[in-house]
């Protein structure tokens, strides 16, 4: 299995997914399920920055490394996969 490296995009997509849905959100809006334990700004913070961080480090990854991961799992080089899940939900969620 080959690597595409549309990847970089992908992440950097999702990571702006992210970064637009918290900027939208009420501070009561993301007091629903899990990101209730912490200010939700706080959280907001967090999960831009974590997102930001992890596309840098895998960007900046060997190649063949790269690959390696992404023959054990695909999800752990493209992170858009797991995050756009999520980012659906959330919308899903909202929407309801």
């Amino acid at each position: 299995m080959t690597l595409d490296p549309s990847f970089i995009e992908r992440n950097r997509a999702s990571t702006n997914r992210i970064r637009a849905l918290v900027a939208r959100l009420t501070d009561e809006e993301m007091q629903h399920p899990l990101w209730a334990a912490i200010p939700p700004r706080q959280a907001a913070r967090i999960a831009v920055e974590t997102a930001e961080a992890l596309d840098r480090r895998l960007e900046g990854l060997p190649p063949a490394l790269l690959e390696e991961i992404y023959a054990y799992s695909e999800r752990w080089v493209v992170r858009a996969l797991h995050r756009g899940e999520h980012l659906d939900e959330v919308d899903a969620a909202l929407k309801s």
